[in-house]
């Protein structure tokens, strides 16, 4: 029996997948395995199992559900001490477990989840962003997970099974965000530990990622709202953060009005949080502006100066 379960979802990343896996059995530590759970793909996914040699590796399919329902799976079937979760287009420096399993080792039962710092990749623009953690050595992330967003990598995160049971599963309704759930739900209870050592690689990719999709991420933390309530009233910061954020997704899908409650919600919840009011000052001239350009004659000049320019250019 592994001591550290790491538990990898998958959906149609058939051409990623192996870079991941790759990154998991590189570890320095080795005592563990890697249960990939492939959630219903339909591209060749299946197939890359035939060329896993490795015993550590359990390779099991299920329908279709997503990933909180794959990490489900993986979490009911493994039998670590630890788990550990990556996603499966991104991947791990060779370090990450052993790190982590020493802070378990010296720190005793007061950790329950070890994280680290990590870094983006663009793979299609080959540039990088660091992902930092919030807090280093013993932290406590409640009121920064509920205001969003989460200053946690996932993919870094090794927790203890028994606070996991404690915390229950990942809520499979939701429409993205069930890691940053599951973390709230974590963080009430536990104490985390910050690495800052950046030991995960996120790669940013062409392929469909469904935490991109903005209308989806504002009814996530719509849900968050209504689900913890009671802890954001008595947090009027993270509260205000919370509202904040939801109005700024608002803006980049248009929606000036809705935008505008949030802010003005925001400022309501903790009066001191001036951004708040330059924000429903600036939401509302966004809308005017965008308003005037619609209606006006001269928004298309720029097109048909260009489309001229083109024409000319063919006559010639």
């Amino acid at each position: 029996m592994a001591r550290i379960s790491v538990i990898l979802p998958t959906y149609n990343r058939a051409a990623l997948l192996p870079r991941a896996v790759a990154s998991v059995l590189a570890q320095t530590y080795t005592d563990f395995d890697l249960w990939i759970i492939d959630d219903g793909s339909t591209d060749h996914t299946a197939e890359l199992r035939d060329h896993w040699r490795d015993p550590r590796i359990r390779y099991e399919r299920t329908a279709n559900r997503g990933p909180g329902a794959a990490r489900n799976h993986g979490c009911a079937r493994a039998s670590g001490e630890l788990l550990a979760f990556i996603d499966s287009d991104d991947e791990w420096l060779p370090t990450k477990l052993e790190q982590q399993v020493a802070i378990f080792d010296r720190s005793g039962p007061e950790i329950d989840v070890v994280c680290t710092a990590a870094r983006w990749r663009s793979d299609s623009q080959n540039r990088t962003w660091i992902f930092p953690l919030r807090g280093r050595g013993p932290v406590r992330l409640f009121e920064e997970l509920l205001a969003g967003p989460s200053p946690v990598p996932f993919s870094s995160v090794v927790v203890r099974r028994a606070a996991l049971h404690r915390a229950g599963r990942f809520d499979e309704s939701l429409p993205c965000g069930e890691d940053r759930d599951l973390l709230i739900r974590l963080a009430r209870q536990s104490t985390f530990f910050g690495l800052p050592e950046i030991l995960v690689i996120m790669h940013l990719h062409p392929g469909p990622r469904r935490s991109e999709a903005i209308q989806s991420k504002i009814t996530f933390e719509e849900i968050l709202l209504r689900r913890y309530a009671a802890d954001l009233a008595a947090r009027p910061r993270a509260r205000a953060r919370a509202l904040m954020r939801i109005g700024g997704l608002q803006l980049r899908l248009r929606q000036w009005s809705a935008a505008r409650t949030h802010f003005r919600q925001a400022a309501r919840a903790w009066p001191a949080h001036l951004p708040a009011y330059g924000y429903v000052v600036a939401s509302l001239g966004m809308q005017l502006m965008s308003a005037a350009m619609a209606r006006s004659r001269w928004s298309a000049w720029p097109r048909r100066l260009q489309l001229g320019w083109r024409a000319k250019k063919e006559i010639r």
